[in-house]
């Protein structure tokens, strides 16, 4: 049976960075009240996702005016969003700081994605910060645009929609009914593939639950080929090393990796 759900995304950060990829996305959306922006402090867009299945997805994205004067709203304009956008420019160490401040205004169960701008040359804030900060701060996906590759805005923001539908069809969906057997090898698999194999860190709940009840033909395929090999290492004996890592990385290593 098929899904339909509405949510709020809160859009916030640097504004130049967030002005130009909104622009870049503007096909991807449909905008309201954005001769509020100025004087009321926030432009909602609205943007739809449908997967494979007939589930659907209406977000309702509030683009929020980082000027000050607006601080004071800030709990009202944050208040119930399901996901967040948060965008910084790695050439200006206060945009940077600026994250900091906003992820008071978040709740800490949601996603967050980070989308990284990059304005000038030389940059001034290192990847070891920007990595602390999301390990510190279990941020869901990060994404680093330059000024030259803004064209790419688009493909970004098709994917952090595409992450965030997939979350929201998972959590809020009527979860599937398992049979004692499939219940048998769920276990199985959230046990063997609890401990990321590169950083060693644990692993999240919701995303290898997510990778098990998937519905994505991709995601199903990878899961087919974790089980193959959860049940073909059992038959190894005690006296078999190799030095390859088999698992599933944490957010943090696959953003490390990926981004």
């Amino acid at each position: 049976m098929s899904s339909s759900f509405k949510i709020k995304v809160v859009a916030a950060g640097w504004e130049p960075a967030k002005k130009d990829f909104f622009q870049k996305c503007s096909q991807n959306l449909n905008s309201f009240f954005n001769n509020c922006y100025i004087t009321v402090g926030v432009d909602i867009k609205t943007t739809s996702y449908s997967n494979e299945y007939d589930d659907s997805l209406t977000m309702s994205i509030w683009d929020i005016n980082s000027s000050g004067r607006f601080r004071f709203i800030y709990p009202t304009f944050f208040k119930g969003a399901a996901a967040s956008l948060l965008f910084y420019d790695i050439s200006f160490p206060q945009s940077f700081e600026q994250l900091n401040d906003l992820m008071q205004y978040f709740a800490r169960n949601i996603p967050i994605f980070i989308i990284a701008y990059k304005s000038h040359i030389k940059d001034f804030i290192s990847f070891e910060e920007i990595n602390d900060f999301i390990e510190a701060n279990d941020i869901t996906g990060f994404y680093l645009i330059s000024v030259r590759k803004i064209f790419r805005a688009p493909q970004v923001f098709d994917d952090i929609i595409t992450r965030i539908s997939e979350y929201i069809f998972y959590h809020r969906a009527e979860k599937p009914k398992i049979s004692d057997k499939e219940k048998s090898l769920y276990e199985r698999f959230i046990s063997s593939f609890s401990i990321c194999p590169i950083c060693l860190a644990k692993n999240h709940k919701s995303n290898l639950n997510r990778i098990f009840f998937s519905k994505d033909s991709r995601t199903k395929k990878l899961k087919e080929n974790l089980i193959h090999i959860l049940n073909y290492s059992e038959n190894f004996n005690d006296n078999y090393l190799n030095n390859i890592k088999i698992g599933i990385p944490c957010c943090s290593c696959h953003n490390k990796i990926f981004s």
